[in-house]
């Protein structure tokens, strides 16, 4: 495979910076991957959808703003976002040959409305998504956001530069190690949550 294949200079969205924080802290913002047109229009198009569910108190069930069924991850509008990011994993990968997931889409209502938990002091939902059987790296996860997000707007959140630690996390602690593996997924507890600050 040349490098044409899957890097077009004309299109450069991850440049050294990036990949510099992405290897530092364990994610980065890819900024302007969609033009505000097209965050309008997918925005739109996502409304449009919503629609269905007029009544008082309806909502497509959720949680923590996460859509995962009404077969949201194959709405027209959510494929037309994947595909428009999929040039930014393709340079971090250095590959057009991808594996995505297409399970979920986040849509969650303004928070002032009071209609879900939202930013409750003391609890968050930590996770890991790579399970102890797989080492080193394995997936990137990703978000794209429609609209400005500020810090009392649902976010995607992270703890910094605990990938470099993820291993070893498992290593030390085998019941944990083998629940991840079951589910490839694992909850950090707050337990779990200081041992990884301890190490940062």
């Amino acid at each position: 495979m040349t490098k044409t294949e899957y890097y077009n200079p004309e299109r450069t969205m991850i440049t050294d910076r990036h990949r510099t924080e992405l290897a530092q802290n364990g994610f980065v913002v890819i900024e302007n991957v969609l033009t505000e047109e097209e965050c309008d229009e997918r925005i739109g198009e996502y409304k449009t959808w919503l629609q269905q569910f007029r009544g008082p108190g309806e909502w497509p069930k959720s949680l923590n703003s996460l859509i995962r069924g009404y077969n949201a991850g194959n709405l027209e509008p959510t494929w037309k976002v994947r595909l428009a990011v999929k040039p930014v994993y393709e340079q971090i990968w250095k590959t057009p040959r991808l594996l995505s997931s297409i399970e979920t889409v986040a849509i969650g209502r303004p928070p002032e409305e009071g209609e879900e938990e939202f930013a409750v002091e003391g609890k968050h939902w930590l996770h890991c998504d790579q399970g102890a059987e797989k080492f080193g790296l394995h997936a990137y996860q990703g978000g794209v956001y429609l609209e400005a997000a500020e810090e009392d707007d649902w976010t995607f959140y992270v703890l910094q530069k605990s990938h470099k630690f993820l291993d070893e996390f498992y290593a030390s602690n085998k019941k944990v190690a083998e629940e991840s593996a079951r589910h490839n997924f694992f909850n950090i507890s707050a337990k779990n949550l200081e041992w990884f600050k301890s190490r940062m």
